[in-house]
């Protein structure tokens, strides 16, 4: 097998100690789960081929950076470390002067392209939510909820309930997700990764 993109060296990465959708899954999904700071000044589990996660060699330089990140986001952002045999080196760039605006915060998208993808990626985040709230309700609060949802999915996106199940089931969603997991669009904290893949799969089933 050729390891010729493996990494086996340890290096510095840092790491936002209090992130929401990381707490959201240390809580339902048990163990630990951490969101790293990546080349677009988001945070991401991985890195990706396109979005790399940010490393430092050197533990004072990573220190620094944090400190920076911190000030800047006024959150707690801390050093960790990586390492090993499975890490994949092209999804992770050494830090460098161009990456400096990534420790203020998030990078600017492409503004037509950012448009799309943010009414994109707040529509999966709504319907991934109604259908979620209507599987979990019980039977006798099902026709209230089913009506409450379908009210609110209508006046933000025009859109019914079944509807909704029927836009998580296309391709555009898979990609969503994917972005959201590698950090390539911003996070919230309704829902965990875990839950917007069990959205489409409930979605998919209801077919």
């Amino acid at each position: 097998m050729d390891t010729s993109n493996h990494l086996y060296q340890s290096f510095f990465v840092i790491e936002h100690a209090g992130h929401g959708s990381a707490a959201i899954e240390d809580q339902r999904h048990g163990g630990q789960h951490y969101r790293f700071l990546n080349v677009t000044g988001r945070w991401s589990a991985k890195g990706t081929h396109a979005v790399p996660l940010l490393t430092w060699t050197d533990r004072q330089a990573a220190e620094a950076a944090a400190t920076i990140a911190s000030k800047a986001r006024d959150r707690v952002i801390k050093v960790s470390s990586l390492g090993g045999d499975s890490l994949v080196a092209d999804r992770f760039a050494a830090f460098g002067e161009r990456h400096a605006g990534a420790l203020l915060g998030y990078l600017p998208y492409a503004t037509a392209a950012a448009m799309k993808l943010e009414e994109r990626r707040v529509k999966t985040i709504d319907c991934a939510g109604a259908v979620l709230r209507v599987h979990r309700a019980m039977d006798e609060e099902r026709t209230r909820i089913l009506k409450d949802e379908g009210r609110l999915l209508q006046q933000a996106h025009r859109i019914t309930v079944f509807s909704a199940a029927q836009f998580l089931t296309g391709k555009k969603v898979d990609e969503v997700i994917t972005m959201l997991e590698a950090g390539e669009l911003d996070t919230e904290e309704k829902l965990s990764i875990q839950e917007l893949r069990e959205a489409v799969q409930l979605a998919k089933s209801y077919g």
